[in-house]
Order: C-alpha cells, then structure tokens, then sequence
C-alpha cells in the first residue's frame, strides 16, 4: 500500500487505544481532527499520572474510578466523586510528524501537526449537599497534510468548551440515597483550511513551512467552518441497594454550522442547524447480580454506561459569482442536503481486587449510521440542478465546483477491549495491560472499508522516592493493521513514557507531569521507508479546598 493510501486511512479511522470516551453527535468540528491524529477519545485526559505510567487505562486513580463521574462523565455523580473543594489546571500538547525517502531519494513530509489545549476543572461543594462548579478546555490544532505532489493542506482548529454542572442531594426525597444533576453547556469550534506550495530544499520537500498561498481548488467547498452548540441536560441517580446504584441523564442540544468559500469575486456558503438528542443510563455496583439477588461480598466492582443519540437537520447553500460590467451576477440559494443521524455507545469495566492484587478488564462500543439525502430531482433551488446549470452556461467554462450531492449511507462501528493487572508494592505500583481495538467504515458511495485493527501491550511502574515525590515510567508495543481488507499497510511502533508526581507535605496542591514519545515503522518491506513518530505531553496543578 502506498504512502498517500496509508495517510488516508488514518484520517478515516483514526482511534484511541485506550477506552472509549463517547460522545453524541453536536457538531465535533475539533475532536473529529484529533481523532484523524489518533490522539482522542482520550480515556485519560483528566489523569496524566496514568499518562506517564504507560498509559494504563484499567489502573486505580483519583480520576479513573470506577464512579458514576471518573468512569462514565454522569453529571449524577460530581457531588460524590470528591468530598471537598477542589481547582485543577491541565495544561497539554502534543506533535506528529510522518516522511519517507521515495526513489527520487529526496525525503518527503507527508503529516504533520502540533496542538496546544489548556483544560479546568473547579468545583464547589457545600455543607449542605449540594456540588457546583465548570469543567472544560481551551484549545487549537494545527494539522500539515499532501494535497498535490507540489502543495499542502494546512487546517487550523480551535475550540473553547465549557460543561457547567448543579449536582446534589434530592431535596424532600429520600435525600441521601437520591441524587440529581443539571447541566449547561457551550462549545464553539471553528476550522480554517489554507493552500500553500510545499517547502523545498536540497534535502527534500516539507509540511508546515513558508510557502506561497494557493486558491482553493473549487468555489464552493467550505475552507471555513464555524460550529457553535448550545445545551443542557438533566438527571437524577439513585441507590437501589448497598451494591447497587443506577443514573438516567437527558440531553439536548442544538448546533449552528456553517461553511464559507469567498473572494474578492465570489462567496459561497452553507448553513445547518442540527438538533441532537441524547439519553445517557449507567449503574455502578458491587458482587454479581443474577436473578433479582447479588452476592456483593465478592471482591468484584462493575459498571456499565450506555448513550444513545439522535440528530437531524437540513443543510442549505447560497452562492454568487460577480459577473461581467453592466451584468448581473451568477448567484443561487436553496437546499443542500438532509442528514440523519442515529448513534450508540456502551461501557463496561470490571475490578477484581485481592489484597496487593488487582485485575482489571473493560469493552467499549460504539456505533454510527449517518444518512445523507440529496433533494428531489425536480427541486429547481437544490445544488444538483444550480452545478447543472453552471455547467452549461456560456463562459463558465472555468468555473469550478464540486460534485454534485450523492445519497449515501455510511455506518461506523468501533470497538476495544483491555485486559490488565496491577501489583501495590511496598513503595510503588507495577501493571500491565493489554489492549485490542476495531473500526470498521462501510458506505453506500465507496463500499466496505476500511477496516482497521490495533493491538498493544502496556507496562508501567511508579516509584515513591520519597514521601512528596514520585516517579513514573512505562512502555508500549503497538501493532497497527490500517485496513484488514488489503496489504502492505501494517505498522509498528514502540512507545516510552515518563512522568512525576510532586504532592509536597501538608501542602494544598499537587503537581502530575506524564509524557509519551512514540515512534511507528511498517511492518513489511518498503523501498520509500515511511516513519512515523508522536509526542504528548499532559500535565496537572490541583489544589484542595
């Protein structure tokens, strides 16, 4: 397989190794890129101590519970997470770089990307049963991909997200064992796509570098988009019994997108107002149950977190191209698309702890199906019948526009598994994990594929070199089939990671630094030697109140 096809199917299928961190269906302008990147879902975003230990997933955590908020993101669960007050701050970046040597012998760039974020989380918990507070993150993505053999693709992202959340105890009824949630929040997202000519020396061709700007390829076809979503959800949780606690959330939120393609002689775009609405069950408890009975002395600790969501919306268009002196200009508006969407993903984790023992197991799935419905033939204000008659006008020749709108039908199914143990010494912890994950793309348009498959084997140690301070290390053999369907696409890649903990005595605040450094080869002979190689760095400052 070609260098161009591999890069292709790592923008389609890009995925996290770890656990799966689902999310319904808003607008996702930003995380879509850091999926193609394989940097999300990220099921240890809120723990760099994990991210320095080799990237366990199934490890004990402050922040990797196995709890209705640390596990599931259940708003039902902030008030008990914690008992006290408490600020964290998680700065993080992370970088990829991709060339191979082609025939020619002039080394060649085919991905590049840097991304900077900064996330918060603060929280307020009162004498009388009650949590406030925000969660969220700022960030930007640069990402640096081929468009032609002579010119790139440069796309830019950034995102501010702010989840606001009113968790307490259920006032008048049965207070202690009923808990309920409120939620608002805010995402804005915005893309910008920018041609440039690549960057050449005597060594070879690069990404990222000075380079003269190019006109987009078409006139239509958004090189800026903006997604604003607004929401809001609401739940309550409640303990069934002493082994037994379960959590029902609703959502619904509504999405603005728009695309822009303009010059100094024409202006095209897009709009879209999507509409999404989600419902999130988890239960969390102890022991095995089976037939309406559980033996919660077992050893065993258990949840299962379940969403559904569905989205609709219908996308419009509106162009005009500034015609010649005296004339009127060439202009049009009307309907798009439809797009449907219907989604599912479920959890599921395990805990077997035996003394300095602790085993550990998980399975995510998720699935999409997303229906793209072009409008009827005799309908004289959609895109199809505007590029017909395009087309065919009189010195519009070089005009140019993208394909006409096309029924499709695509579903996506992802899955992972995890498999792990971890050992409590006397002054440490040691694990390992196993990790094993699918995706799979099928379309009415293109067909079956691809279809990729990851598997990984995780180690990690921390050490307490003294009572304040802590050290971390790890590594990870990583095996990368991009599309089970062909050959000549299978990676490997080698990762070391290192991190520190710093938790001075009697201090309020606690410091947590994790880096990973990873390097990918393919796994079959390849004249032109493609390489591969990614950083990421996640850090947290945590303060007690």
């Amino acid at each position: 397989m070609s260098v161009s096809r591999g890069l292709v199917l790592t923008a389609l299928c890009g995925m996290s190794l770890g656990i799966l961190f689902p999310a319904s269906s808003s607008a996702q302008v930003y995380e879509d890129a850091r999926r193609s990147l394989d940097l999300a879902p990220d099921p240890i975003a809120r723990s760099p101590r994990l991210t320095g230990m080799g990237r366990l997933t199934l490890a004990d955590d402050a922040h990797n519970r196995l709890s209705l908020w640390d596990f599931a993101a259940n708003p039902t669960g902030v008030f008990d997470a914690d008992s006290a007050s408490t600020f964290a701050l998680r700065p993080g970046t992370s970088a990829s770089a991709a060339r191979h040597t082609p025939a020619a012998g002039r080394e060649r760039q085919y991905l590049g990307s840097r991304e900077l974020k900064m996330g918060y989380e603060a929280w307020r918990r009162t004498e009388e049963g009650s949590t406030y507070g925000v969660i969220g993150e700022a960030a930007s993505l640069r990402t640096h991909r081929p468009f032609s053999d002579d010119s790139e693709i440069r796309g830019t992202f950034r995102e501010p997200r702010l989840v606001a959340i009113l968790n307490g105890k259920m006032p008048y009824i049965q207070s202690e064992r009923t808990r309920y949630a409120l939620t608002a929040s805010y995402v804005s997202e915005k893309r910008v796509d920018e041609y440039r000519t690549r960057f050449s020396n005597a060594v070879g061709d690069y990404l990222g570098r000075s380079g003269d700007i190019l006109p987009p390829p078409d006139f239509f076809t958004p090189v800026e988009r903006r997604a604003s979503t607004v929401g809001g959800g609401a739940g309550v949780s409640h303990v069934l019994a002493p082994w037994l606690t379960t959590a029902l959330v609703l959502r619904l939120s509504s999405s603005r997108l728009e695309g822009e393609n303009s010059s100094v002689i024409h202006f095209a775009g897009t709009g879209e107002n999507r509409s999404t609405f989600g419902v999130q069950a988890s239960a969390v408890g102890r022991g095995i149950p089976l037939l309406g009975w559980a033996t919660p002395k077992l050893p065993l600790e258990w949840i299962y977190d379940i969403q559904t969501w569905t989205a609709t919306s219908e996308d419009r268009w509106v162009f005009t191209l500034k015609a010649g002196i005296n004339q009127d200009p060439f202009s049009g508006r009307g309907k798009l698309l439809d797009r449907d969407e219907d989604g599912l993903a479920q959890r599921l984790r395990l805990r077997w702890a035996q003394g300095a023992l602790v085993l550990g197991a998980s399975y995510d799935g998720w699935l999409s199906k997303i229906k793209i419905t072009p409008p009827a033939a005799d309908d004289f204000s959609s895109f199809n019948y505007f590029r017909n008659l395009a087309a065919n006008r009189d010195g519009a020749d070089s005009l140019a526009l993208p394909d006409s709108v096309t029924f499709n039908r695509s579903e996506e199914n992802r899955w992972n598994s995890a498999f792990g143990a971890t050992w409590k010494l006397a002054r440490g912890t040691v694990g390992a994990e196993y990790h094993i994950a699918e995706e799979k793309l099928e379309q009415t348009l293109a067909g079956e594929g691809p279809q990729r498959q990851v598997w990984d084997v995780r180690t990690g140690l921390e050490w307490m070199f003294t009572s304040s301070f802590l050290g971390r290390v790890g590594y990870i053999y990583r095996s990368d089939d991009r599309d089970l369907l062909t050959q000549r696409n299978e990676f490997t890649g080698h990762s070391t990671t290192w991190g520190i903990g710093l938790v001075p005595k009697g201090s309020i605040w606690g410091l947590d630094v994790g880096y990973v450094v990873e390097w990918l080869s393919p796994d079959y002979d390849d004249p032109d030697d493609p390489r591969e190689s990614r950083q990421l760095m996640a850090a947290q400052v945590h303060w007690t109140f």
